[in-house]
């Protein structure tokens, strides 16, 4: 089995050999092409493209390897502190966009509290599903005092 762990034979045909396991001899060959494919790795290099009092805009690179499946989109989180949400106790994570309409490696994230700070969890997805989250802090722009 060894041709499924050398990633350099994916999408590329690929000559096995057929054994007699009984006799314990090689009785033919069989050619093939084959991938094998599974979520994609993290984003790279993101950063704040824009900065407002109520919304952020975020870009990143994508991720370095798709691991066998183009990446379709992206999943986008955000964490929300007690004092930022009418609960009580942790924060929690609440998913902004399950999958992104493009690749675009961008998101606008709005209805924020100016003069705040929040994590965002950025996740490529691809046919298999989300892959490995890469966090980043953001901040929005500071509200102008009050007269």
């Amino acid at each position: 089995l060894a041709p499924l762990h050398e990633f350099k034979l994916q999408r590329r045909a690929t000559t096995w050999g057929v054994f007699d396991v009984r006799e314990g001899h090689r009785v033919a060959e069989m050619r093939l092409q084959y991938s094998v494919a599974t979520t994609p790795g993290p984003i790279q290099r993101p950063r704040l493209s824009d900065c407002k009092q109520t919304e952020v805009t975020v870009q990143w690179e994508p991720p370095e390897n798709d691991h066998g499946a183009k990446v379709v989109g992206y999943k986008v989180a955000i964490r929300l502190d007690a004092q930022q949400t009418d609960r009580n106790g942790p924060a929690e994570w609440i998913t902004l966009c399950e999958q992104t309409k493009s690749a675009v490696p961008a998101y606008v994230v709005t209805d924020l509290i100016g003069n705040s700070s929040y994590t965002l969890d950025i996740h490529a997805v691809n046919k298999v599903g989300p892959g490995d989250g890469c966090e980043y802090r953001v901040a929005t722009a500071p509200v102008a005092p009050a007269p």
